[in-house]
């Protein structure tokens, strides 16, 4: 079983969404989750995986992010993958679900204060949260090959919202990988430290609401 590796990205592009469950209730919102193009890789195949169920590898799994204020600085760093996996069928990927580890999160600056910020009530509460879950809920095939978009539910501190996103489905050496680049707005999740919509007078200091990550799955049945 190879890595399973998630990377944090800039976005481009608008797919928009609908409701979210928060606390057991159904809200509307409108909601848009950003969507840049996969990149491709030069050494995959175009040869349509085998159908299936797939297993990541949760010992070198990660999640990248990235965040950044409206003037100034940006931050980077990772979160752990509890388990994860995918299904396949008649060659395209058909579902999925992922468990991420929240009390794993870090910063590519290994800077401590910053880590513990993170993981407070400010942001994550990781203590009383410490997992959040991505579940794909239906997948429709788009033009190019292993293309699709995919809608799923996104949980963070018991909160539930739809997100779509486009990706991309492709095997190379024998593993199967997915790929998809995706902004989320994090106040949806209740994580609005910093954000311009719930404060004033924050000056230089807003926190931009956008949270951007890249989804990079590699697996094996």
């Amino acid at each position: 079983m190879r890595s399973l590796y998630l990377i944090g990205i800039l976005g481009i592009g608008l797919i928009a969404l609908s409701a979210c469950t928060i606390e057991g209730r159904e809200i509307n919102l409108n909601q848009n989750v950003v969507t840049p193009p996969v990149i491709e890789n030069e050494n995959e195949t175009s040869t349509a995986p085998s159908d299936g169920i797939y297993l990541v590898d949760t010992e070198v799994s990660v999640i990248r992010w990235r965040g950044e204020r409206v003037i100034g600085n940006s931050h980077e760093g990772t979160t752990n993958l509890q388990s994860g996996n995918f299904t396949v069928t008649e060659g395209e990927l058909s579902g999925g679900e992922f468990i991420i580890t929240m009390t794993s999160l870090k910063s590519d600056e290994n800077n401590d204060r910053l880590e513990t910020h993170l993981k407070s009530e400010d942001f994550f509460q990781v203590e009383t949260y410490p997992e959040a879950k991505l579940s794909i809920t239906n997948v429709t095939k788009e033009e190019g090959l292993g293309v699709f978009t995919a809608n799923a539910n996104l949980t963070i501190k018991d909160i539930t919202a739809p997100i779509s996103f486009i990706a991309r489905l492709s095997e190379a050496e024998g593993l199967v990988r997915v790929q998809a680049d995706l902004s989320i707005d994090r106040t949806i999740w209740g994580v609005k430290y910093g954000s311009g919509k719930f404060f004033q007078d924050l000056g230089d200091s807003i926190i931009k609401d956008e949270m951007q990550l890249m989804v990079d799955i590699t697996a094996e049945r």
